[in-house]
C-alpha cells in the first residue's frame, strides 16, 4: 500500500536516522493515523520500529505488537522505557534475559510496584542499582532495596530524588563505612537526617558529617555535646556560638577549647570572667592577651598574681596601662620594659612610661620613634635636663616643650638632640632659623625643610585669612574687583598673614 505524503514524509525522516528523529520530534504531536500507517506499511522495517518503540505518543496496542515481534534487545529497552508500554509487557521484559532490557524496565518512569518488587531480586545487581535511583519506585521498594546485599545497590538509593527520610536515616547508619559516608555527604541528606546522625552517640558517623562543607546550625549546635573531643572542637571552630554556648564551654573539661574561647576578641564580659579564674594558667594567659578584655576580667586577671599572666598583660596594647599599675609594681623594671616594648603604645600610655620609667624605658620610647604628647611638664623638663643623648632628642620631638626648653635643646652638644628639635612641627621658626646653620648638615637640612613647611602653611594661612576678608568686604575672588578691594588687596599684601606674625612673635620672646 503506498504511503501518504506525510507519512512518506515522516519515513524518510526516520531513515535518516532514527535517533535524530526522536530528539526532533519528542515533544509529540504526530497524528495517531500517521503512526498506525506508518505501522502498518513499514512495521517490519528495523529504523520503524526503533522509532515507534521510543516515541512517546504511539499507541500502545502498537507497541504490545512490537514487544512480541522485535527481539532486538536496543528495541525492547526503548519499549520499557516508554511510559505507554502495558504493565503486562513491562513484567515479561522484566524478567528478560538481556541485563540491558531489564535495567530499562528498572529505569522506566512507568514502573508498576509489582515489576519494581520482581527487580528487587533481579540477579545482577547493576539492575537493582538502576531501579534503586528510579524516582517511581515506592517506599516499600525502597526499604528492600536498603537491605540489599550489595553496598553499591544501597548507596544508589542516594541518587533517588524522592527518598524516603527513614531509608535516607537508615543508610546514614549503614553497615558499610562507604555507604555511611555517602549518605552523610550526599547533597540530598536532611537536616532532620543529620540532625538525628548528629544526637546520636557514634563519633565515627559525627566525625564524617564534620566532612561537609555547610552544616545547618541546629547539627553544629548539637555536635557541640559530642563525647568525642575532636568532634566538639571542630564544632566549636564552625559555629556562631551565643553567650550560653560559650559560657558552658568556658566551664567545661576541655582544655583545647577553653583556650581556643580564650583567644577570641570581643568575649562577652561573662565568658570572660569565667575564663579569668581558670584552672590553668595557659587559658588565663591567653585570655590576657586578648582584646577586647571588660574591667571586670583585667581586675581578675591581676589579681591572679602569676608571673605569665602579668607579662601577657603587660604585652596587650589593649589594656591602659594605668589598670596594671599592680602589675607594673610588682614586676619591677622587667614589667616596664615589656610594656615599653608593646606592639602599639597610645598616647595616654607612652605618657605614663615616661612619666614612671626609667632611663631603660625612656630609651625604648625614644628607639621606637615614639612622640610624647600632654607630658607633665616637670617630667620633661627632667628629659631636658637627662645626661643620655637619646632621652634629650625623645625630649626633643615632643609637644609642649617650652621656649626656654628649646633654647636649650638647640644649644645641645648632640646633633642627634638638635636633628630631632629641628623635625619637631612645633619647634619656633627663630630656632629653626638659627639651626639651618648649624654644623651637621642632617640638623641644617631637617631645619630647612622644617622652616619651609611653616612658611608655606604661614602662606596658605595667610591666604585663606585675606579671601575670608575680601568675602566679608563685599568682594568675589577671582571676579571684578572694585578700587576699595584692590586697595585692600595691596595692604594685604604688603603686610604679613596673621599665623606670620603670630610665629614671628613668638621668635622674638
Amino acid at each position: 500500500m503506498k504511503l501518504s505524503s506525510e507519512a512518506a514524509k515522516l519515513l524518510g525522516q526516520i531513515k535518516e536516522g532514527p535517533d535524530a528523529a526522536l530528539r526532533a520530534l519528542h515533544g509529540g504531536g504526530l497524528a495517531v493515523t500517521l503512526l498506525r500507517e506508518l505501522y502498518s506499511n513499514e512495521g517490519e522495517d528495523y529504523d520503524v520500529q526503533y522509532f515507534l518503540a521510543g516515541y512517546p505518543e504511539t499507541p500502545s496496542r502498537i507497541l504490545e505488537e512490537l514487544s512480541g515481534r522485535c527481539e532486538a534487545a536496543t528495541i525492547l529497552a526503548l519499549l520499557a522505557e516508554n511510559i505507554r508500554t502495558p504493565k503486562p509487557i513491562l513484567q515479561q521484559l522484566a524478567k528478560h534475559e538481556r541485563v540491558e532490557v531489564r535495567k530499562a524496565v528498572a529505569a522506566g518512569r512507568g514502573i508498576s510496584p509489582q515489576v519494581a518488587l520482581l527487580l528487587c531480586d533481579d540477579p545482577d545487581a547493576m539492575v537493582r542499582a538502576v531501579l534503586a535511583e528510579n524516582p517511581s519506585v515506592t517506599p516499600r521498594v525502597q526499604v528492600l532495596l536498603s537491605q540489599d546485599p550489595v553496598p553499591f545497590v544501597r548507596s544508589a538509593l542516594l541518587k533517588n530524588g524522592k527518598l524516603d527520610e527513614e531509608i535516607q536515616f537508615a543508610l546514614c547508619d549503614d553497615i558499610d563505612v562507604a555507604v555511611q559516608a555517602k549518605a552523610l555527604l550526599a547533597p540530598r541528606t536532611g537536616e532532620n537526617c543529620l540532625l538525628r546522625v548528629a544526637d546520636g552517640d557514634d563519633s565515627l558517623s559525627q566525625r564524617l558529617l564534620l566532612m561537609r562543607a555547610q552544616l545547618p546550625e541546629s547539627v553544629l549546635e548539637s555536635l557541640l555535646f559530642s563525647q568525642d573531643e575532636q568532634v566538639k572542637r571542630e564544632a566549636v571552630n564552625r559555629k556562631s556560638l551565643t553567650d550560653d554556648e560559650m559560657v558552658g564551654l568556658a566551664r567545661g573539661r576541655d582544655e583545647a577549647i577553653r583556650l581556643k574561647l580564650a583567644g577570641t576578641a570581643g568575649l562577652p564580659a561573662i565568658v570572660q570572667m569565667v575564663l579569668a579564674s581558670d584552672s590553668s594558667m595557659d587559658v588565663r594567659t591567653t585570655l590576657a592577651g586578648a582584646n577586647g578584655l571588660a574591667a571586670e576580667a583585667i581586675s581578675q586577671l591581676v589579681a591572679s598574681g602569676d608571673g605569665n599572666v602579668d607579662l601577657a598583660l603587660l604585652a596587650n596594647s589593649d589594656v591602659p596601662l594605668p589598670k596594671l599599675a599592680d602589675v607594673l609594681e610588682r614586676n619591677g623594671t622587667e614589667g616596664m620594659s615589656c610594656a615599653a616594648c608593646r606592639q602599639e603604645l597610645t598616647d595616654d600610655d607612652a605618657r605614663w612610661l615616661a612619666e614612671h620609667g626609667d632611663d631603660g624605658v625612656l630609651y625604648q620610647l625614644w628607639y621606637r620613634g615614639i612622640v610624647l604628647k600632654n607630658v607633665d611638664g616637670k617630667v620633661l623638663r627632667e628629659l631636658v635636663a637627662n645626661s643620655l643623648p637619646s632621652i634629650r632628642a625623645l625630649a626633643a620631638r615632643s609637644s609642649g616643650l617650652t621656649i626656654a626648653m628649646m633654647a636649650e635643646l638647640s644649644r645641645d652638644v648632640s646633633p642627634l638632640v638638635r636633628l630631632d628639635l629641628a623635625k619637631n612641627p612645633e619647634t619656633l621658626a627663630s630656632f629653626l632659623k638659627v639651626l639651618t646653620e648649624d654644623t651637621d648638615a642632617r640638623v641644617a637640612k631637617a631645619a630647612s625643610a622644617s622652616l619651609a613647611a611653616q612658611e608655606a602653611e604661614a602662606a596658605e594661612a595667610a591666604e585663606k585669612e585675606r579671601a575670608a576678608a575680601q568675602e566679608d568686604a563685599g568682594g568675589t575672588p577671582g571676579g571684578t574687583e572694585s578700587p576699595d578691594d584692590a586697595s585692600g588687596e595691596a595692604e594685604s599684601q604688603e603686610s604679613p598673614g596673621l599665623l606670620r606674625r603670630f610665629i614671628a612673635k613668638l621668635g622674638r620672646k
